[in-house]
């Protein structure tokens, strides 16, 4: 258990150092990133066509984290021109799970644990954009669609959540599926945190594409903290999941009560 959080330590402590020195800029934090997504994505979408069951998989929540991948795609290539390969894969490992959990393994869901309304996340999800958002260069939506699209990834695995917390444990694929949305996100908020000293608080990297420039302080406070409650509540549950894992050897990961 030491060992991985040295490692963890290590390895966010490199990426900082690296930041700092200008050895590496912002656009290369987030896709590290994005590969370690894209990295969790394949590894669920190949697990399942391995296994029979889905049970312990929310739908919803993969159903909310190919919108956001959606979301950020488009506006890469509408507003920026620029198609990112490891986003592409990650809607496509996505997809891939959706259909397994959806479709093959059907029998397997229980409704009963899934029973998340998604119009309770997306509507004020969608409202909040348009009220709170950065001022982008380009033009209104470019910012209410960077708004959306880091309120919708902040909220997506809430249905997840709600299943661990219905079941009392974590089945094995689950737990390391959301293990790597934990590295992934721990590194956006560190390049996140990174922008704001270096520039202090001048202009916040989104989407991992370029500056985008903020008049709205609400905005900045909103955002930052979306993208550090997500990955705070991931981080925790990461360090149940290795504290479980080294100090017993069993199929399901039982949480403590009120992790989730």
């Amino acid at each position: 258990m030491d060992v991985v959080v040295g490692v963890t330590f290590l390895f966010l402590g490199g990426l900082g150092i690296t930041r700092w020195l200008n050895i590496l800029d912002p656009g290369g934090i987030s896709l590290i990133g994005d590969a370690i997504h894209m990295t969790g994505a394949i590894f669920l979408s190949v697990t399942l066509i391995q296994k029979d069951t889905c049970a312990g998989l929310s739908l919803k929540s993969l159903h909310l984290t190919a919108l956001h991948l959606v979301v950020k795609v488009s506006y890469g290539g509408l507003v920026k021109s620029e198609l990112r390969p490891l986003d592409i894969n990650s809607i496509l490992g996505t997809l891939v799970a959706i259909y397994m959990v959806g479709f093959k393994y059907k029998s397997s869901y229980v409704d009963k644990q899934h029973n998340f309304k998604l119009l309770y996340l997306l509507v004020p999800c969608a409202l909040l954009s348009l009220v709170i958002h950065p001022m982008a260069q380009e033009n209104s939506w470019s910012g209410i669609t960077v708004a959306f699209c880091c309120y919708l990834n902040s909220i997506s695995m809430l249905p997840q959540l709600q299943v661990m917390r219905k079941r009392e444990s974590v089945d094995p694929i689950s737990a390391q599926y959301i293990c790597w949305l934990g590295y992934s996100r721990l590194v956006y908020v560190e390049n996140w945190i990174i922008e704001i000293l270096l520039t202090r608080g001048q202009s916040v990297t989104f989407l991992g594409y370029d500056f985008v420039s903020y008049d709205n302080i609400w905005w900045t406070i909103m955002g930052v903290l979306s993208e550090i409650v997500n990955g705070f509540i991931l981080a925790d549950f990461c360090y149940y999941y290795f504290t479980s894992h080294f100090d017993v050897d069993r199929e399901d990961m039982h949480l403590p009560s009120g992790v989730v």
